[in-house]
Formats: C-alpha cells, sequence, structure tokens
C-alpha cells in the first residue's frame, strides 16, 4: 500500500492529538491560508471516491474527524 499525502497528514493529525482548529493555524503558519471545511476534506481517506463510483456507501469509519 503507497501512502499518500493525505495518508501522511491523517496519521500525523491522530499522533499529535490536534484539532481541526489546530490544524488551520498550523497551515496559516506555513503561509497557506485554508479553511476548517478544507481540512476536513484533506482528512478523508483517498479510497472514498473508489467506493462511490462502485456503489457501495461511504462508513462514517472511511471520515477521520
Amino acid at each position: 500500500m503507497n501512502m499518500t499525502n493525505n495518508d501522511i497528514l491523517i496519521r500525523l493529525r491522530y499522533a499529535l492529538d490536534l484539532k481541526n482548529t489546530e490544524m488551520v493555524e498550523i497551515f496559516k503558519l506555513g503561509g497557506v491560508d485554508i479553511t476548517k471545511e478544507d481540512v476536513l476534506k484533506l482528512l478523508v481517506r483517498p479510497n472514498e471516491d473508489y467506493l462511490e463510483e462502485a456503489g457501495n456507501e461511504v462508513n462514517d469509519e472511511d471520515i477521520i474527524l
């Protein structure tokens, strides 16, 4: 399994126990203007699109909050 940037971001967020608002602040420190909604989109596992195309429902477990 290849890790995507989203996978790495999800793991870092979990390991550092960061909240969505803290993620927004971290991105701002790096010069990236991002909203909380954008952070939530980044934290969706990449295979969600595949699941939707295959006709399967996306479980709550597929989204990291």
